[in-house]
């Protein structure tokens, strides 16, 4: 990151690369206060890349400001076709805010995507919101089984928390061990 950052500061990038890479080096390091100025030109000089659009969503909502950042994610996905990370960014906003009824048909579009793991955590994770507890530790663990590396560790994770947080101390450390034996 550094090496590309000193590269656009000599001038041998363009505009459009040096931004993407000081914007995502700073959300990296969780420099948003830095990330955001940079998101917002790039958004600016490049207005039909979504990237920035999706990013800065992101980068608002890791700020608390969850209200902006709905709004941009929402113009994200009105103004481009609708990507998996675009639409996890929507989604997690709408929790935020507690806009629950709204999830269901962003999770559709997850579907929709070919992305069913993620589809199902958030599933998983709107049962739980809901205070499903049950479906939820049932989807998180439907999800385990699947053959999605990445969603499958994450819903291991998950599903030790939620097993935590109602009071299953011994499930929730078996669960984390056998995740990492795996």
């Amino acid at each position: 990151w550094r090496q590309a950052i000193a590269l656009a500061a000599a001038q041998r990038l363009s505009e459009h690369e040096r931004l993407s890479i000081e914007s995502r080096y700073a959300i990296e390091i969780k420099d948003y206060s830095n990330a955001e100025p940079l998101l917002r030109d790039w958004r600016r000089k490049f207005p039909n890349d979504p990237l920035p659009v999706q990013l800065l969503a992101w980068c608002l909502l890791q700020t608390g400001n969850y209200e902006e950042g709905v709004r941009v994610a929402r113009e994200s996905q009105e103004r481009f076709p609708p990507t998996v990370f675009g639409t996890s960014v929507l989604i997690r906003g709408l929790a935020a805010r507690n806009q629950l009824a709204e999830i269901d048909p962003q999770i559709e579009v997850l579907e929709k995507l070919s992305s069913k793991s993620v589809a199902l955590g958030f599933r998983a994770i709107l049962a739980a919101l809901r205070g499903d507890y049950d479906a939820a530790a049932g989807l998180f663990r439907e999800i385990m089984l699947s053959d999605d590396v990445k969603e499958a560790s994450r819903a291991t994770g998950e599903l030790a928390s939620l097993e935590a947080d109602r009071g299953r101390f011994d499930t929730a450390r078996q669960l984390l061990h056998d995740g990492i034996l795996k």
